[in-house]
């Protein structure tokens, strides 16, 4: 059994700058999936401190979140009061927390899930059932704060596409089409997957 490190890890510090970092990629982002998918809910897995979250609130995009670590709930906007989840996402969640989520995104956790909770980290992102998920998980080698699980794409396309999912390669070179601003993460749009429900 893999002994799981705490993530009471990940302290303020750590989220105040991924917060940054969410409300640039979000205001560039956010507008254009709007446009792309047109969903009327939206659920960020791994959410951090949910600026994006914020963001698709701002938008009239009914926004959810479920972050792990409680150390980003007191950075979190008041406008997501009362739609975050605050668990543990190697832990398996036995049935849905939100309903009818239309877009789901989980952006940058993949890759801190331990390798033995992978399976429970996808499970808990489809058995919300969404109609698309977009997703980014860093590649091997990639720095970062506690990166267990660097893998490549296939890794996380094979077991996502097992759970009733296609890879969506024309959305993502749609999604890719728009380009990175240079304030923009690195990572993005390099780690860039996209799934639809298979109907």
């Amino acid at each position: 059994m893999t002994e799981r490190y705490s993530l009471g890890e990940y302290d303020l510090a750590f989220f105040e700058d991924n917060q940054k970092e969410q409300y640039i990629l979000g205001n560039f982002l956010i507008p254009k999936l709007i446009n792309l998918f047109n969903p009327k809910t939206f659920l960020d897995v791994g959410c951090g401190a949910a600026g994006h979250v914020d963001i698709w609130t701002q938008h009239n995009v009914k926004g959810y979140g479920i972050e792990g670590s409680m150390a980003a709930k007191d950075l979190s906007p008041t406008s997501v009061n009362g739609n975050i989840l605050y668990a543990d996402l190697r832990d398996k969640l036995d049935a849905p927390v939100f309903d009818d989520i239309d877009l789901l995104q989980s952006f940058e956790v993949a890759e801190h899930i331990e390798t033995e909770f992978a399976d429970i980290y996808i499970h808990n992102m489809v058995i919300h059932n969404p109609k698309y998920i977009v997703m980014t998980a860093a590649g091997l080698h990639q720095f970062g704060t506690f990166h267990v699980n660097c893998q490549k794409k296939e890794y996380w396309v094979d077991r996502i596409t097992q759970s009733n999912y296609n890879i969506r390669e024309d959305l993502e070179n749609k999604i890719l089409s728009w380009g990175r601003p240079s304030e923009c993460p690195r990572w993005w749009p390099e780690n860039l997957m996209v799934f639809s429900r298979e109907q």
